[in-house]
C-alpha cells in the first residue's frame, strides 16, 4: 500500500485477502476506504465489505452495502451466486 495508497483496487484486494485470514474488521476497513475513494465504483468491494460485516454480525450496515452494491451494478441482484460464493464461511 507505500506504493499506492490511493489504488482503490488496491484495498480492495488487500480488504479481500483480510477477509480470507479472518480479519473481517480490518477487511471492512480497507473496503471502504477503497469504496470511498470512487463512490460510483468498485461493486466487489461493496459485496465483500457486506459479506465481512455479515461475519461481524452486523447485519444492517451489511445490508446497505450490499443494496450500494445492487444500485452500482442491478445485474448482481440476479446472481445470487456470486453473493453466495462472498459470503460463504
Amino acid at each position: 500500500m507505500r506504493l499506492a495508497p490511493n489504488h482503490k483496487y488496491a484495498h480492495c484486494h488487500k480488504g479481500e485477502r483480510l477477509m480470507q485470514l479472518g480479519n473481517h474488521a480490518g477487511a471492512v476497513s480497507c473496503l471502504d476506504r477503497g469504496t470511498r475513494m470512487d463512490p460510483n465504483s468498485n461493486t466487489a468491494a461493496c459485496l465483500y465489505a457486506g459479506s465481512a460485516l455479515q461475519r461481524l454480525d452486523r447485519h444492517a450496515e451489511s445490508i446497505i452495502r450490499f443494496d450500494r452494491a445492487i444500485r452500482l451494478e442491478p445485474s448482481y441482484s440476479h446472481t445470487p451466486k456470486f453473493v453466495q460464493g462472498v459470503s460463504r464461511p
